[in-house]
């Protein structure tokens, strides 16, 4: 399937990883098939404007129940949010989702930061096709 409009999601996936510290590496998080970071908790502000900046919603524990239905429910059945942890999405008009899923740890030294594509309307890519779009948007 032709990925040409997609655009928009690579562009958000380069300004995301913009203002990440050279040891910090994208990498693939096979158990949920996602594009995965994690940084230092001190580099937070750096990493969370372009988010909020690039993405169309923001969801949070109290807000999720709002969102779509599709996202709604495949957040809480793989993630569920607690306070402190964030959802970004974009949705185009193929009705395919971005995703980040915004992940502070318990003991505040790092967060984690993953990203993801989700369907709405069927099947627009298959995993796979996910997965080489992501892995080539963050070199991983």
């Amino acid at each position: 399937m032709s990925t040409n409009h997609l655009e928009k999601f690579e562009k958000i996936c380069k300004q995301i990883s913009l203002n990440l510290s050279p040891s910090s590496k994208w990498r693939w998080d096979s158990e949920f098939n996602l594009a995965s970071v994690v940084f230092d908790h001190e580099d937070a502000d750096l990493i969370y404007f372009p988010l909020s900046d690039e993405f169309d919603k923001k969801w949070d524990y109290l807000t999720i129940e709002s969102s779509s239905q599709p996202i709604n429910d495949y957040i809480n059945s793989i993630f569920g949010l607690v306070p402190g942890q964030k959802i970004f999405t974009s949705t185009e008009d193929s009705g395919l989702t971005l995703f980040a899923a915004w992940w502070p740890w318990g003991d505040e030294s790092k967060i984690s930061l993953r990203v993801g594509m989700l369907p709405l309307k069927g099947q627009v890519l298959d995993q796979n096709e996910i997965k080489k779009l992501l892995t080539d948007w963050f070199n991983i």
